[in-house]
């Protein structure tokens, strides 16, 4: 319904373009996908990025993952 609203709303206010954001990876299943694809909308993909803003951090994050993920199983 929100979603339904604020399509409602920019229509109201001279808008005609909604974003629905993203729509999974496009090789892979994503029910989301369909949903948004039923708007009759045109899909786009402008591909991926990972900003990294601080690398040890995300070193540590990415390790810590890999150790927890062994761990787990």
């Amino acid at each position: 319904m929100v979603t339904w609203h604020t399509i409602e709303w920019g229509v109201e206010n001279g808008y005609h373009t909604f974003d629905f954001l993203g729509a999974g990876k496009p090789d892979g299943e994503y029910g989301v996908r369909d949903f948004k694809r039923r708007f009759g909308g045109h899909l786009v993909n402008f591909g991926r990025y990972k900003k990294i803003h601080s690398p040890i951090k995300f070193w540590l994050a990415e390790k810590g993952f890999e150790i927890w993920r062994k761990l787990k199983q």
